[in-house]
């Protein structure tokens, strides 16, 4: 099945828990697809003044957030009725005018981080408010993901691949962050079920 709409590449895709829906990222513009069909569902959410480079939806399925090349993070709502996303009006203004290169919930669907090529990592409450960052992490930052059970944060750069406890240190004091360097940059992390990154 092919789906046409976006007129650029598709950067990211992140599928909507509980839904038959799939929403992608392109042309300063997300759109939202249904997977039975491979049809677009209503009009392109709008409100990016750059390319979407980056996609992640909660875990409860309520919320999509959204990253721009030019450093924009929006939140997006998902309708009750699983059909539409309509944009919340908050802003997110920590990381510089360089792109958003990873975005990504915790499991608590209420907290989320971002990466940025302008070498820092934010995380946010969905309401705006900053619970820490930006935090330099030396080099330009490609990926950002939390561990299954939301105690541990981790984000890849060009240099390394770092590793915080979140639930039980200071995440301003950075000599307790875990810091292992590695030959290539790191564009995408996952975490395997027992929280151990790959």
């Amino acid at each position: 099945m092919t789906s046409k709409g976006h007129r650029k590449w598709v950067y990211d895709i992140a599928f909507i828990r509980g839904t038959r829906l799939l929403v992608t990222g392109s042309d300063k513009s997300l759109r939202v697809w249904n997977l039975d069909t491979g049809k677009q569902v209503g009009e392109p959410l709008l409100g990016h003044d750059a390319e979407v480079m980056t996609v992640a939806a909660s875990p409860d399925g309520r919320w999509i957030v959204s990253g721009g090349w030019n450093g924009s993070i929006l939140i997006w709502e998902v309708a009750t009725d699983k059909t539409e996303l309509k944009r919340v009006p908050v802003s997110f203004k920590r990381h510089s005018k360089r792109g958003i290169s990873g975005v990504v919930f915790a499991p608590d669907s209420e907290t989320f981080a971002s990466a940025s090529r302008d070498a820092t990592v934010c995380v946010w409450r969905k309401t705006g408010k900053t619970v820490f960052g930006p935090l330099n992490v030396g080099s330009c930052a490609g990926s950002v993901s939390y561990s299954p059970d939301g105690k541990k944060l981790a984000a890849g750069t060009e240099d390394y691949f770092i590793m915080v406890s979140v639930s039980s240190v200071d995440l301003a004091d950075t000599s307790k962050y875990q810091m292992l360097p590695q030959e290539t940059s790191s564009n995408s992390l996952i975490w395997t079920l027992d929280s151990l990154t790959r």
